[in-house]
């Protein structure tokens, strides 16, 4: 644990939850309290076990994180991405838990939620928790009905749409750092298949994935 986030590190959360509700200028300040004790995770570092209780939720200041299944033949499917400016929130039961393990896919910097949070905020967390679930059933449905081109496209549109929201994408342009392995990994779809599709749809003209940047045509 450090001390002290930079201020801008806080920013895209910031952006995020005043996309959803309003917030006043005691629930920035609120955030920005809770920003000051920073918790670090090394590139491969698990945040939260399989049904480890937990009951704060975690805001990601830097770095991606994949919230991954693993089967018992050693397969993985990552089920979510956490990107800057996310609220990691716990599954709010008796015990709440995390159904996955939350690993850093680089080095990653986290602040909790405030403990006492205000109405205001607290009705951002519960919306928050609602576009995690609203977007794993979207994984579902990519994952069911979709093809592989789709799959892709649609993937992209979403985390450009949650970047462009936090802040951090300029119109349909946005930094990708991940791999292809991975993103094969999110898509259901092999190394091969995933390489092959990414050809497609840079030779239809739907979008390009160069140098660590995505660009996805105008709409």
């Amino acid at each position: 644990m450090k001390q002290g986030a930079n201020p801008a590190d806080l920013q895209p959360a910031i952006n995020r939850l005043s996309a959803l509700i309003a917030l006043g200028d005691g629930d920035v300040e609120s955030l920005r309290a809770t920003s000051n004790q920073v918790f670090a995770l090394s590139a491969g570092q698990e945040l939260i076990k399989l049904s480890q209780v937990t009951s704060r939720s975690a805001i990601v200041l830097k770095g991606w994180l994949a919230r991954v299944r693993q089967g018992r033949q050693g397969k993985r499917q990552i089920l979510d991405i956490y990107v800057p400016g996310d609220i990691i929130t716990p599954t709010p039961r008796v015990d709440p838990y995390v159904a996955g393990a939350i690993v850093a896919l680089q080095d990653v910097a986290l602040c909790l939620t405030p403990a006492s949070p205000g109405d205001t905020l607290r009705d951002a967390f519960q919306l928050c928790r609602q576009m995690d679930e609203g977007r794993l059933l979207r994984q579902i449905y990519r994952l069911g009905r979709m093809t592989a081109s789709e799959r892709m496209y649609d993937w992209m549109i979403e985390i450009r749409d949650r970047l462009r929201i936090a802040g951090l994408a300029a119109d349909n342009e946005f930094k990708l750092p991940v791999t292809q392995d991975l993103v094969a990994d999110i898509l259901g779809l092999t190394a091969v298949h995933t390489n092959r599709t990414l050809k497609d749809l840079r030779l239809s003209g739907k979008l390009t994935w160069r140098m660590g940047k995505v660009r996805i045509a105008a709409e």
